[in-house]
């Protein structure tokens, strides 16, 4: 064998969710259920993987992987607001009940972290080249020797708030979030007696409907693994002593989920007796 792992439990990690919800029905058929849900969730390890080398070489760190520091968990929520409405009324004929409904949810991304890629050098020598937090260029940055265009670097960094405000320092484990997450689904049925207590239930979904309505909505961008790879070490340079990077000349960190930003629709039947 060539690795001995140990695994310890910890205390410092904790997670609390806060929620106010508020339902009702204000007049005759009209339904509604509105809230919010504050979340927050701190550790040392998220525990993204499934065996114990892979939850050690692959948990970004700025120093020592033996002890790492207290930061956001993979699994914060942090903000989410969901508004449900629901009208359901006999529109055509005496039981036979016509629902419309229409659900927003409105979510905070996941935490992501920027760490180099594994195809370079390993920073602190621990062994593993897939967990080494970035250094976050100044503009020009003198510290470093860049391979690839500076105007490209600075676009990419502009375009996360974290890395456009933390230039010049190491990034911190899930430090940054994927972008604000906006959703609207509609549903319609129509139920239809049969005879007795049978009925048969038509309905039609339509996920995304903002997608639907502007093809530039209702995008979910997402960072693969929640873990940026767009630079890359490749040691130190013998002559000027600056950090060798290389950057992959990506305009952003976040890409458009190919299912979750596109709308769909699904035609459904029920048979009730």
């Amino acid at each position: 064998f060539t690795d001995v792992l140990v695994t310890k439990n910890e205390n410092q990690s904790y997670s609390y969710n806060f929620t106010v919800q508020l339902q009702g029905s204000p007049v005759t058929g009209l339904y509604t259920n509105v809230g919010y849900i504050y979340g927050t969730a701190k550790d040392l390890n998220s525990v993204a993987s499934s065996q114990a080398l892979s939850q050690w070489t692959y948990n970004p760190i700025a120093g020592d992987p033996n002890s790492p520091v207290l930061t956001t968990s993979n699994y914060e929520l942090k903000h989410r607001v969901f508004v449900g409405v629901s009208y359901a009324a006999d529109l055509i004929a005496t039981n036979f009940t016509t629902t419309i409904s229409l659900f927003y949810n409105g979510q905070s991304g996941r935490p992501i972290s920027y760490t180099y890629s594994s195809y370079g050098s390993d920073i602190n020598n621990d062994g593993s080249r897939s967990n080494d937090l970035i250094y976050i260029p100044t503009d020009n940055d003198p510290k470093i020797i860049l391979t690839g265009s500076w105007d490209k670097v600075n676009a990419f960094i502009n375009s996360d708030d974290y890395l456009k405000s933390h230039r010049g320092q190491i990034a911190v484990r899930n430090g940054s979030r994927e972008p604000w997450i906006n959703n609207l689904d509609f549903k319609i049925s129509q139920k239809l007696p049969v005879y007795g207590r049978h009925t048969f239930e038509i309905s039609l979904d339509i996920l995304n409907v903002l997608n639907l309505l502007d093809k530039s909505w209702g995008y979910v961008q997402t960072v693969s693994n929640q873990n940026n790879t767009s630079f890359t070490y490749h040691g130190i340079d013998a002559t000027t002593q600056k950090a060798k990077i290389s950057f992959s000349n990506v305009t952003t960190p976040f890409q458009n989920d190919n299912i979750l930003s596109r709308w769909q629709m699904q035609l459904g039947a029920r048979y009730t007796f």
